[in-house]
């Protein structure tokens, strides 16, 4: 299987540690025209010949259909091999045969994606792909959305660069496509050069992975959280210019005030259960966010045990000192470095909820997996009371 799918470098191999060739040649080329014969069996005569080599076509026809009954044509066939090794053209030929076994063992390919899916170099999948005689692709959604960035969507182009960097993927990029990372390291180098990127640590696998110095994962960090800053950004102008998506209560800027639980719900237009609120306290670690239903309430034995601390919430001056957000549009996103996320477990009971997005008068619609995702969270607590059943 592997002389068939690799004839090039398994014949490199053999050359180096077979002494005789030439009876090598003879035994191996009896072998795969058998095996041709029996994969060209299922198809008529013509389109067999269709798929042969040019070059060695009429050769091929005859030795597919000698009959070793008849010693005269065992005679010819076998004049045939030792010619075809005689004038040099054994290694050549033994490629061809190669081949026409392969294409006759998969007569058409139907492959189903996704061809761009976070493994290295798609690209050299898809050229080998195109020389295939009879192909045809079933595109994945991975797929689509590196044609859409192929396209010019900037939304699209930011969403392959965010995918190749948290999978580490960048090689399709810059040697595949001659694509500069160069500009997007030097932005995410100078504006996060002083904030926390650990929730954004790429995803390193595989050998390379024990290569990479703290200097090289710091930048990828930098960089993953530079390029998902501006995908929100892009996601968010898409969606406003867009209604008809059905999105635009998704990403929402009010002219009012959305800096409480209740003036939040009355701008979105939910139950004030559903608003996502970001309480800030600070432990013996430093501080940190806990991110509650809207009808919870910290329960101060819960947290006690949870922490083994008494809770201490930050002032409004710390908040913006040690947090980056000001009261009223705290959120567990973009936040400053050493700042720990905790999501309560009061808001496991809805699909989707509404943080705020950094002012008082923003909001984001998030299902669970997403607010898990954006906020870089902790773990998973139970401090509060006063929600649902406990109600």
């Amino acid at each position: 299987a592997t002389l068939i799918y690799y004839p090039k470098e398994k014949l490199e191999e053999i050359q180096r540690e077979t002494p005789d060739m030439r009876e090598w040649y003879r035994i191996t080329f009896h072998r795969l025209i058998e095996l041709c014969r029996l994969a060209s069996s299922k198809y008529t005569r013509s389109k067999v010949r269709k798929a042969m080599p040019k070059e060695y076509a009429y050769i091929l026809d005859e030795m597919l259909h000698t009959h070793y009954e008849d010693s005269d044509k065992r005679d010819y066939y076998e004049n045939i091999i030792s010619t075809i090794i005689d004038i040099g053209r054994a290694s050549n030929f033994l490629v061809q045969l190669c081949e026409l076994i392969k294409r006759l063992a998969v007569d058409h390919l139907h492959v189903v994606g996704d061809i761009f899916d976070r493994g290295p170099r798609a690209d050299i999948i898809l050229d080998s792909l195109l020389d295939y005689h009879s192909v045809d692709i079933q595109w994945g959604n991975h797929d689509v959305l590196w044609m859409g960035a192929a396209s010019g969507s900037r939304t699209l182009v930011a969403t392959v660069l965010a995918n190749s960097l948290r999978y580490n993927n960048l090689e399709v990029i810059e040697t595949g496509y001659g694509i500069s990372l160069r500009p997007l390291s030097v932005f995410a180098n100078e504006v996060y050069r002083d904030c926390d990127v650990s929730r954004f640590s790429v995803k390193l696998t595989g050998d390379d992975a024990a290569h990479y110095t703290e200097k090289d994962k710091l930048l990828s960090a930098r960089m993953y959280k530079a390029i998902t800053m501006i995908l929100f950004k892009l996601e968010g102008q898409k969606i406003l210019r867009n209604p008809a998506f059905g999105m635009e209560d998704r990403i929402l800027e009010f002219d009012v005030s959305s800096a409480t639980v209740e003036l939040a719900a009355q701008a979105v237009g939910c139950e004030p259960e559903r608003i996502a609120k970001t309480l800030s306290f600070m432990l013996p670690e430093g501080p940190i966010l806990i991110v509650a239903a809207g009808d919870a309430k910290i329960d101060n034995r819960k947290f006690k045990d949870q922490f083994h601390t008494k809770a201490k919430m930050l002032t409004p001056d710390e908040v913006v000192e040690l947090v980056g957000h000001a009261i009223g549009g705290v959120c567990p996103f973009g936040i400053n470095e050493g700042v720990t996320v905790y999501l309560d477990e009061s808001l496991k009971r809805f699909e989707t909820v509404f943080p705020a997005c950094g002012s008082s008068n923003s909001a984001i619609e998030l299902t669970i997996p997403d607010l898990e995702k954006y906020s870089g969270y902790s773990a998973w607590i139970d401090v509060c009371k006063g929600w649902g059943e406990e109600a």
